[in-house]
């Protein structure tokens, strides 16, 4: 699956990410969505 991830200061890239699997009952998956002022960033 693609990912925008972190890579340094104010550095992101879109890269390739295995699926997140959950693999205790404590475990949660959780998506993270970012909206600036009208809409962009």
């Amino acid at each position: 699956m693609l990912a925008y991830t972190y890579v340094s200061q104010g550095n992101f890239q879109l890269t390739e990410k295995p699926k997140p699997e959950l693999a205790d009952a404590k475990d949660a998956i959780v998506r993270v969505t970012l909206k600036g002022k009208q809409g962009k960033l």
